[in-house]
């Protein structure tokens, strides 16, 4: 999608009707979704698939997401929407916004010094602990004041906590009078998301703050929010004068209490702090009385902090920790709950365990998780920490108890959201590394939330049985307002038969069995969907553009779809639905080659159907023409044509001849595969040197992220837009796997096993191959058919007990 119409579709796609302001049409720039929803302030993330954090360049917090990455947002921090929102502090945040560590540095002179660790006069280099790692290293040196500030942040992968080890060594012969750490918190524990406008976590986030108290009795902070937010539940807190009289109130109102259910997000150390500060953190209006901002206190008080045990709304605070003249750490740990008790035992526990052996079991865990995964074939250390990175990435983007992955958990855009289209590629390289279970997980999330109805789940406009939203949080509420993408729903189709190429043929049956109603809900929908005149896919949304049209996205991907519901039709002998679904099958394939052949560019990606899409050239569904769709056989003359299209239309990027682009892994991956199997070794070479460019100069040094789109100035590539971006880092792995283990996309080759050919109708006189599915097939059919009845009717109960969204 080039940049303008990715802009159109931003606008409509995420409901931006509060945020546009002076959005501009002609926006062709990389970064027109930040020039419309705030630049990203993300370059790395970890968590545990409940608690997850987004962290700067830095080391600042930024996001903060539990119970899932999917949602909620906690911290109050956000950017610019200027076209020079990059080159601004913080992005453009307000400084009292997000969570971050400053210090206090008396170098015995008589004037020390305060400052935060993240603004001017501060250098930064970030780095994960190790390639098979999450977990993150941020380290920060300021020259005038001498010193350097190491983070170290960890998630443990069974508690809901993050822990920041935060170290502060003076240079090497300096030894300061005296050191102080500060660590700061803007957050906005809510407990709300709006179906079909994911702004609302930026645009409302202020409004959602309810309450912080200093509890003497958990040597923490208490900043929380609870169903409701009854201004009346909370307004003895502020009178309360000391951190007792706050622990009095926890204990009267809040503590195991009725209706005291909500967020609670506990911020303490691995000691009592010297000094806190809970402060309001805005100006306040005239004659308000309220405790200072925590951030202008730390400033003020050159770090000792004043003292106020509570506010109300509008929160933020800080601790503060006296440190050894020669350097000291100290562990700042965060904890999230859904009441405060579970969020106390969330910290005790953390304390207990203390931070090395939390941060040892967390490079254990993650080291065991990825030992097993299948890794492209070669020896260079760069190809091989990208594609680890890749597989990791998704693995914090997943929701643990769904098995749903966002597109990135950047709040600004919102894209913390699952994209059934990009699950299909994101399920495909798991299934290629090995985690066969996490897919089978996440197929039935997407079969439990397909539309049953006409209008499911969707905020207006056509939305068929059968289809599914254009994306979803975790707990499969929609997310944008596009109501129909039929890509999608083919996408979806093609990753329910093809996830099952990747298991053992007993347990192939079984599980096709178990999605076989969601598969004919679709392919359904994808027979009947047609436009009459042309004979191909009926008009609809395509890859998120707002404007509903008939082109080769649609159809190609339709195509696949179908394909891919008759290969499962026929492995459990549903001979009716195969030959319905061939029959369409055949006429959009000649329907495909009258609208969108071209005999100079194979195939086209936009044809002057007048059907909603000018002509022209479109890389994108040229890309997946090549793969995953495999339109033809790749020795036809046309997807010959249609790969020197993808390298014609690649050559101004990788030479350095644009601003940057976005989406280059499509065809990459494409390209890889096409040549593979067509034996063209120039293609390959051509191939391999642009994936390397991916993976060492476009990738965000240090930790190997990408964005959606890319700037390129002056000789450098910057990742912009939702980082890390989920779906290019997939499309970066999956072309490493294609170019260095092509027959790891094995699945291709055990077709016929998957899906033998489709039977006659009985006595039709026609000629067709026999079954070729033997008697372990027909064994294992049996097992599967007995767990179809049994997975329907679960499916069947789920959905009695459904409740609609939003209400």
């Amino acid at each position: 999608m080039n940049a303008h119409r990715r802009t159109v579709a931003v606008i409509g796609a995420l409901g931006l009707t509060i945020t546009i302001g002076a959005a501009r049409a002609d926006d062709q720039s990389p970064a027109a979704v930040e020039h419309l929803l705030g630049a990203t302030d993300v370059n790395a993330a970890i968590g545990n698939g409940q608690l997850t954090a987004g962290v700067s360049a830095q080391g600042e917090l930024t996001v903060l997401r539990w119970p899932s990455p999917s949602y909620f947002e906690h911290v109050d921090f956000k950017t610019s929407t200027a076209d020079d929102a990059r080159a601004r502090p913080h992005f453009g945040a307000a400084d009292n916004q997000g969570s971050f560590a400053g210090v206090l540095v008396d170098d015995g002179s008589g004037k020390p010094v305060f400052a935060w660790a993240r603004d001017a006069g501060w250098t930064s280099t970030q780095r994960y602990a190790a390639d098979d790692s999450n977990q993150l290293i941020t380290t920060m040196h300021n020259a005038t004041l001498k010193v350097t500030v190491t983070i170290t942040d960890a998630v443990p992968a069974d508690l809901d906590v993050l822990v920041r080890h935060i170290a502060v060594t003076p240079d090497s012969g300096f030894t300061p009078a005296a050191l102080r750490l500060v660590y700061f918190e803007n957050f906005a524990p809510t407990l709300e998301k709006l179906d079909f406008y994911p702004t609302d976590q930026t645009n409302l986030l202020e409004s959602r703050d309810y309450a912080l108290g200093m509890s003497a009795k958990d040597n923490a902070l208490v900043h929380f929010s609870v169903t409701g937010r009854p201004s009346a539940l909370v307004a003895p807190l502020a009178q309360g004068k000391t951190a007792a009289d706050v622990d009095a109130f926890l204990d009267g109102s809040i503590r195991g209490k009725a209706g005291a259910e909500g967020t609670f997000i506990l911020l303490g150390g691995d000691r009592a702090p010297d000094g806190f500060q809970c402060g309001f953190d805005q100006p306040p209006a005239a004659g308000m009385n309220v405790p200072s901002d925590a951030y202008d206190d730390a400033t003020a008080t050159l770090g000792a902090l004043s003292g106020s045990p509570a506010v109300l709304a509008h929160a933020d605070g800080a601790l503060a920790w006296k440190l050894p003249s020669a350097g000291g750490a100290v562990d700042v740990v965060i904890a999230s709950a859904a009441n405060l008790a579970d969020a106390e035992k969330q910290l005790a526990t953390a304390r207990t365990r203390g931070g090395d052996a939390l941060r040892s079991a967390d490079l254990a865990f993650w080291k065991s998780w990825l030992a097993p995964a299948k890794l492209p074939d070669t020896t260079d250390a760069d190809r091989l920490r990208l594609a680890k990175r890749a597989l990791l990435a998704i693995a914090v983007g997943r929701d643990r108890n769904t098995g749903a992955v966002v597109a990135s958990i950047a709040s600004q855009p919102p894209y913390d959201l699952d994209w059934p289209r990009d699950g299909a590629f994101i399920d495909y390289a798991l299934d290629l590394a090995g985690y066969h279970d996490w897919v089978t997980q996440h197929r039935m999330f997407y079969a439990q939330w397909q539309r049953l109805n006409d209008g499911d789940f969707s905020s207006g406009g056509d939305a068929p049985p059968g289809s599914w939203a254009m994306n979803y949080y975790a707990d499969g509420h929609p997310g944008g307002p596009i109501p129909f993408e039929i890509d999608e729903v083919a996408f979806t189709l093609w990753m329910h038969v093809e996830h099952a190429a990747f298991l053992d043929a007993s347990a192939r049956a079984g599980y096709l069995g178990g999605v076989y109603a969601s598969i004919k809900l679709a392919a359904d929908l994808l027979t009947s969907c047609v436009d009459a005149p042309t004979g191909l896919q009926c008009k609809a949304n395509e890859d998120d553009n707002l404007a509903p049209s008939i082109s080769l996205h649609g159809a190609g991907t339709v195509r696949m779809g179908l394909d891919a519901a008759i290969r499962a039709a026929n492995l459990l002998d549903k001979g009716d639905d195969a030959r319905r679904w061939r029959a369409r099958l055949d006429v959009l394939d000649a329907a495909i080659d009258k609208a969108f052949g071209d005999p100079m560019l194979g195939y086209a990606g936009h044809a002057d159907t007048g059907l909603g899409r000018p002509p022209g050239g479109d890389t994108g569904p040229v890309a997946w023409v090549l793969w995953p769709e495999e339109l033809r056989p790749a020795s036809d003359p046309r997807m010959k044509l249609c790969a020197a299209q993808i390298v014609a239309g690649y050559h101004p990027f990788f030479d350095g001849t644009t601003i940057g682009g976005s989406y280059f892994g499509k065809g990459l991956v494409g390209l890889a595969r096409w040549a593979a199997v067509a034996g063209d070794t120039t293609t390959t070479t051509q191939e391999s040197a642009w994936l390397d460019v991916m993976v060492k100069q476009v990738a965000t040094p240090g930790t190997g992220h990408y964005g959606e789109s890319f700037e390129y100035a002056s000789g450098t590539f910057t990742n912009v837009t939702a980082i890390p971006h989920l779906w290019e880092g997939t499309l970066t792995y999956l072309a490493l796997m294609a170019t260095y283990s092509p027959d790891s996309f094995a699945p291709a080759a055990i077709a016929s096993d998957v899906a033998p050919p489709v039977p006659p109708p009985s006595g039709c006189g026609c000629r067709a191959a026999g079954d070729t599915t033997g008697g372990a097939s027909r064994i294992a059919l049996g097992a599967g058919l007995m767990l179809l009845g049994i997975v329907l009717r679960v499916r069947a109960a789920r959905r009695r007990g459904r409740r609609r969204p939003g209400r």
